[in-house]
């Protein structure tokens, strides 16, 4: 959902005194399409923000232009479905307009909204982490889809209209990297509180938007890493995040993740704002169908166990081994999900990891005993 990066290369950009605003306007050749172009360069102009979504463009920008202070980015995830056998590869792909000040993490790219990397782990466990600075960026919206383009040089992502299939490239030359994720999606699209309609919020606390087009996925990853093959299947996902301020004067701690457990797609939300106030949201589906999908209080509880499983989590804790994720009401029962931790893919320390780890869960009634996979993270500030 929300990943902070390892870059290995740094490329080239162009920062303009007084940069043009993103441009947003209609596609002549589809009345329900719309393309934005996207400088590089850092603006002081102040953001129009989406909190209500408008019923359509679900997977389109949300905050025009991005400024010094707001961010707005894409996020696609897989992991492979054999990791309880061994396997720990993984991969996470981001498209940023973001800048240091709107999103503290992204301390290499000073001069530039612009960013896209590539980051996770090969078969071994090893870590990678590929990135790049690319002069523009163009977003297209058909339907509730979208097709975005980082820079030159096949450096991108597309969609299908009804947000089912889906292609992310990444190619880098100067590092030698490239290859694609494709994305079938098994479960249907969410925002914060439940289903995508018209008028719902896509706030998921105050000052952070979130739409979630793609919970669940059947993902195949095949990737040239300087040499190295990284080629996989597993759950996918795919969702975006963006805010109207920088993302540290809001956050205080923040648990999310996504797995596909038994017969269950699930994807679990919950963090605490600067001041202390908790927020949740729930998500599970099956056979195609929303389950549970709210962000009313207790939706879903989930709380660290193992190592340093203080809670709320200081930021100079050590990891914990896992979570234990407690969904409130899924076919009128609770769902209880052990999420046991096999390897940390990203780490910055004292404020951000990001783990691969299997499921374990059933009801907790005693029926039910299913497991899985999942990438999961958490921030602690």
């Amino acid at each position: 959902m929300l990943s902070t990066l390892l870059l290995a290369s740094t490329l080239a950009f162009t920062a303009f005194a007084h940069p043009p605003p993103p441009r947003t306007r209609p596609d002549p050749d589809c009345a329900s399409r719309t393309t934005t172009h996207i400088s590089s360069a850092i603006t002081n102009t102040t953001s129009t923000v989406e909190w209500i979504y408008n019923g359509t463009s679900l997977d389109g920008p949300k905050v025009h232009p991005v400024n010094s202070t707001t961010f707005d980015w894409w996020y696609f995830d897989a992991v492979s479905s054999d990791l309880a056998s061994g396997d720990l590869s993984s991969v996470v792909i981001n498209f940023y307009t973001a800048s240091p000040g709107g999103f503290g993490a992204l301390s290499n790219n000073k001069s530039t909204i612009l960013e896209t990397t590539i980051t996770g782990t090969l078969s071994d466990g090893t870590p990678f982490g590929f990135g790049k600075f690319p002069a523009d960026a163009t977003v297209v919206t058909d339907g509730e889809g979208s097709a975005g383009v980082w820079g030159e040089g096949g450096t991108e992502w597309s969609s299908s209209p009804d947000l089912k299939h889906w292609v992310i490239k990444f190619d880098d030359p100067e590092d030698n990297v490239s290859g694609q994720m494709t994305l079938q999606s098994v479960a249907p699209p969410h925002l914060p509180c439940g289903a995508v309609e018209a008028g719902a919020t896509e706030l998921l606390m105050p000052h952070i938007g979130w739409a979630n087009a793609v919970p669940d996925a059947l993902a195949q990853i095949d990737f040239n890493l300087n040499g190295t093959a990284l080629s996989f299947t597993g759950p996918g996902y795919h969702d975006k995040n963006w805010g109207d301020q920088p993302f540290f004067d809001t956050v205080g701690s923040w648990f999310w993740g996504h797995g596909h457990l038994g017969p269950y797609s699930i994807v679990w939300f919950d963090a605490r704002d600067m001041f202390g106030a908790e927020y949740f949201s729930s998500y599970v589906a099956k056979d195609g169908k929303i389950l549970t999908g709210s962000c009313s209080n207790g939706t879903v509880i989930v709380r660290p166990w193992g190592g340093e499983d203080a809670y709320p989590p200081p930021a100079t804790a050590a990891n914990p081994d896992g979570f234990i994720v407690t969904f409130a009401d899924v076919e009128g029962k609770e769902l209880v999900v052990n999420v046991t931790s096999a390897l940390a893919a990203v780490a910055l320390e004292y404020v951000y990891d990001r783990w691969i780890g299997t499921l374990a869960g059933g009801f907790a009634d005693g029926t039910g005993n299913w497991t899985g996979v999942a990438q999961y993270e958490e921030f602690k500030v």
